[in-house]
């Protein structure tokens, strides 16, 4: 990039950004002005009139605001065009000219530089989109009028924020911090993810929000290192669904959300194989990978949404919602893993002797559900059923279950530790044959 065009890319940059600024500015205003001559108080004609008039003029104020909230989306996305060499100097000129003029920097309507895939074009919108609202939010607390339903958005929009700091590279696919009651949704994708071989679609469970993306992706980076011993990988964080918020919401305890949420994570996969072409080898190798609740929520994505998938991993599952076996699932390998002392993994019904669990439909890691059970323990799993490091340590480096994972994801099934499904037999209580069994580096 020439030295023109860096500059160009910051002045760019500069201008969305003050564009943004004003956005919030023409709002505030449009509040005050609302706040101050809220109609229908007033007595007399010409007050009633006045008030009118102000009313009219707020309005006009929000239009100028939203205008101008586009306008700073805009620019921070040509900048980007900019940078990356897709519009010359003089193109991004004509392109503010047209954008001045009230048209649009689009990339299907500009008219200049380089057409872009679906993919990028999502990328640099919600980038700019995340750097607006994160910006909108300082504005307005610094100025004291922050309400709660913009300090969610702040919140959200902070947290992705921060994430693309620390994620080089990174991919958004999707974001909308006002979706599900401001728990909010994101689409993160990690690594290269045109060209690899092997991509992963994470699907997490309870407590799940916006906020924790970052700790989120860190886990899809782990899952994307561990598949990458075998060849190239690449992941996404998925996180398309109102997950319920805690296990003593009373959501955590039904397959509503989980059902909701797998016609939906069917959708967007079929969206995203479709947007991303297989890379330069032969045809890319997708496994959807959920975890506690999204273990569910996969199953149904599975059995009740055509989950276009070549593979599905299920881990520290509450249960397997619909299915009531690995076939009902409708893919070619269907695996599954099971801390032994993972307290949630044991409340899917064993099955075999006719106990229902209290979870959420079969345990998949069951005997009768007819699934690949790889190795889940960790070395300092300890004698003791619980929740913890038991139910989140499926993607810590050191433990069984991340390199089976990877193993997975990377198509090398032949190097995938298996285990011996969890089994009820008649005569005494569900039980786990992976309980007892040493673990390499355990006291």
């Amino acid at each position: 990039m020439s030295a023109e065009a860096a500059a160009l890319a910051a002045e760019l940059a500069a201008a969305g950004h003050a564009s943004g600024v004003a956005a919030v500015r023409l709002e505030e205003f449009a509040q005050e002005a609302e706040r101050r001559w809220p109609p229908g108080v007033w007595r007399g004609q010409a007050w009633t009139t006045y008030a009118a008039q102000v009313a009219t003029a707020a309005s006009e104020t929000r239009t100028s605001a939203r205008r101008w909230r586009r306008v700073a989306e805009e620019l921070l996305v040509l900048a980007e065009r900019v940078t990356a060499g897709e519009v010359s100097v003089d193109e991004a000129g004509e392109l503010v000219a047209g954008l001045a003029a009230g048209g649009s920097l689009s990339t299907k309507s500009s008219g200049g530089g380089e057409e872009v895939d679906e993919v990028t074009r999502r990328d640099r919108a919600h980038r700019a989109a995340v750097a607006l609202d994160a910006a909108a939010g300082r504005t307005r607390r610094a100025d004291g009028l922050l309400d709660p339903d913009e300090e969610v958005v702040w919140r959200n929009a902070r947290s992705v924020d921060r994430m693309l700091d620390r994620t080089p590279g990174a991919t958004v696919w999707a974001y909308d911090p006002d979706a599900f009651d401001g728990d909010g949704a994101v689409v993160v994708g990690v690594g290269d993810v045109r060209e690899a071989d092997h991509r992963v679609v994470l699907v997490p469970g309870v407590g799940t929000d916006v906020r924790d993306v970052g700790v989120q992706v860190e886990r899809v980076e782990a899952v994307v290192a561990a598949a990458e011993q075998h060849g190239p990988a690449a992941g996404w964080f998925w996180l398309g669904y109102d997950a319920p918020d805690a296990v003593t919401d009373e959501a955590a305890r039904t397959q509503a959300r989980a059902e909701q949420g797998g016609e939906v994570l069917a959708r967007d996969v079929a969206g995203l194989r479709a947007a991303l072409p297989d890379g330069p080898g032969e045809e890319a190798r997708w496994t959807t990978l959920g975890h506690s609740y999204g273990a569910t929520t996969t199953s149904y994505a599975a059995t009740h949404g055509a989950l276009d998938a070549d593979a599905v991993v299920l881990v520290g599952a509450p249960g397997a919602g619909a299915a009531e076996q690995a076939s009902d699932l409708g893919v070619d390998e269907v695996y599954v893993g099971r801390d032994s002392r993972d307290v949630v993994a044991t409340l899917g019904g064993e099955g075999r002797a006719g106990r229902e669990g209290v979870g959420l439909g079969l345990d998949p890691a069951s005997e009768q559900f007819g699934a690949v059970r790889f190795r889940a323990e960790r070395p300092d799993r300890g004698w003791t059923l619980g929740a913890g490091e038991a139910h989140s340590g499926y993607f810590t480096p050191g433990g069984e279950s991340l390199g089976n994972i990877g193993a997975v994801v990377a198509g090398e099934v032949d190097r995938v530790e298996l285990a011996a499904p969890a089994g009820d037999p008649w005569w005494g209580r569900p039980r786990d044959p992976e309980w007892r069994r040493g673990v390499e580096g355990s006291p």
